[in-house]
């Protein structure tokens, strides 16, 4: 049998896992000096958790393995197991929390450029504080984070799903259909996908039936009982009952013109949605196109005023203006967003991998989990691999071991551990100690050569009754004799005039 990865899968070098730890390094000090502790999760969880409001992006599909009768999963985001992790052991806390998080996530999906099934997330969340100061806190973290792990260029995102929210019940939807705006929005703003695929979406969910002489309910009529709204219906357009009790066509007619209704509902409120996706832009250019539109609209305006209050703030904390988009129309296609949501976007043309950092707010979620009383949050999450592969200023890898301890005969492999650990432990550098037994000193030095090892210690019969090692620098290929007590030192400065 021959061992191979399953599809959707990859393996990390050397190179490219040093990368990616230095760079969530970085992201994770830059989260830390806002106050924001470490916690960690299972990588396994109840589906449950995934499954109800707390649930991920529309077609995410999830590892599933099942215990004792019940189901569980490898986890596909952060969000919902760190809103648990304060259900079950910080809600007593003083408020706000200040959580970071870094880790593996699964998602059974087609895997693509900048996509595959196991990536890491690396992202912050803020519990228990509302409003415009910690929504800049968090957009402003979000930017931060990403200059210190030194991607410089890139594009905010910004939208308001509570602003949208406000525009639809002034739609007269229902809370299906104002869910069912919500979920889509982001179809809409995919050229792949576009209004098309929400029509069908919408034909699926409220099906059209076609009748020869459908029969039509005045307004009047309709607020009336269904009996009576039946009877005058059937005299004023000549219909016959046939079998069906009068109570049952009647409820069937109230409920296609319910159906009917809704379904034109929420094609309006999908024109709505498009018709603030063309207002967008860089947010001092948006920003007054849709206080025009949006100046009979109450609910709308207060929104939109937090919203122009968190971007002045954004700007207190050295965040450009001509970074921040403002797109009404965003909605990221995830159930628990109530407020500000947003992206970022590394420079260039858009493409599956260009969105390095996603987050928002979800002021409902954590009551959903079974927190005691309401808890504003909100939060976002890196994808680490995108964040790696857009850094313009990566922090510098040292793959190769700074020293090479080499013992002549396995007789002096005891000295030579004993001088590798003293290495170690007084420079700090990476020492390694060749452990391939009668490989010589040639071979050894060779080697050396070929993964770039600048130093290379000799320790033999000879140097151990004499208490000194060689030193060799392996780049200009000269050595001198030191004894064991100034060896640290010595390595010390070879690296040091090397580095000069």
């Amino acid at each position: 049998m021959k061992a191979e990865r399953p599809p959707g899968l990859n393996d990390r070098l050397p190179a490219e896992a040093r990368a990616l730890r230095l760079c969530q390094e970085r992201l994770q000090r830059a989260m830390a000096s806002f106050g924001y502790r470490e916690v960690d999760t299972p990588v396994l969880e109840y589906v449950d958790l995934f499954l109800a409001k707390a649930g991920p992006a529309p077609g995410v599909r999830l590892y599933t393995l099942e215990q004792g009768g019940r189901r569980l999963c490898l986890r596909p985001e952060f969000t919902a197991p760190i809103g648990r992790l304060f259900v079950e052991h910080l809600q007593g806390s003083p408020q706000p929390v200040r959580l970071q998080f870094a880790g593996p996530v699964f998602r059974l999906e087609t895997p693509q450029r900048g996509r595959s099934r196991q990536f890491t997330l690396v992202g912050a969340e803020l519990l228990g504080a509302e409003g415009p100061s910690a929504d800049a806190e968090v957009l402003a973290l979000a930017c931060t984070a990403l200059e210190e792990a030194g991607v410089r260029q890139y594009q905010v995102d910004v939208g308001h799903v509570g602003l949208v929210q406000a525009l639809l019940q002034g739609v007269g939807l229902s809370p299906r259909g104002q869910q069912f705006v919500l979920r889509h929005m982001e179809s809409l703003r995919k050229a792949h996908l576009g209004r098309s695929h929400v029509e069908r979406l919408l034909d699926a969910l409220y099906p059209q039936e076609a009748e020869s002489a459908p029969l039509e309910i005045p307004d009047a009529l309709a607020n009336g009982t269904l009996k009576d709204a039946l009877a005058r219906t059937l005299i004023s357009q000549g219909g016959f009952l046939g079998s069906r009790a009068p109570e049952e066509v009647a409820a069937r007619l109230v409920e296609k013109r319910r159906v009917s209704r809704e379904r034109d509902r929420i094609r309006q409120a999908l024109d709505l949605v498009e018709t603030l996706g063309h207002l967008a832009g860089p947010a001092p250019e948006a920003l007054p196109r849709l206080r025009e539109r949006l100046q009979d609209r109450e609910g709308a305006l207060r929104a939109l005023a937090d919203l122009e209050a968190t971007l002045k703030l954004l700007h207190a904390y050295g965040i450009p203006q001509d970074r921040v988009h403002l797109d009404l129309g965003m909605g990221r296609g995830i159930r628990y967003y109530t407020g500000l949501v947003f992206e970022i976007h590394a420079p260039g043309p858009p493409r599956a991998d260009s969105q390095l950092c996603g987050g928002g707010r979800y002021d409902d979620l954590l009551r959903e989990l079974g927190s005691r009383q309401a808890v504003p949050a909100a939060g976002f999450a890196f994808g680490l691999e995108r964040v790696a592969a857009a850094q313009e200023e990566a922090a510098p890898l040292a793959l190769a071991p700074d020293v090479l301890v080499i013992p002549v005969e396995p007789d002096d492999a005891p000295c030579a551990i004993q001088v590798a650990q003293t290495l170690r432990r007084e420079t700090g550098l990476v020492v390694e100690l060749q452990v391939k037994e009668h490989l010589g000193i040639g071979p050894s030095l060779g080697l050396a050569a070929r993964r770039g090892i600048a130093l290379a210690v000799i320790v033999g019969a000879q140097e151990r009754a004499e208490g000194a090692a060689i030193l060799r620098r392996m780049e200009a290929r000269t050595q001198e004799r030191v004894p064991f007590p100034a060896l640290a030192q010595a390595v010390l400065a070879a690296r040091e005039g090397r580095r000069k």
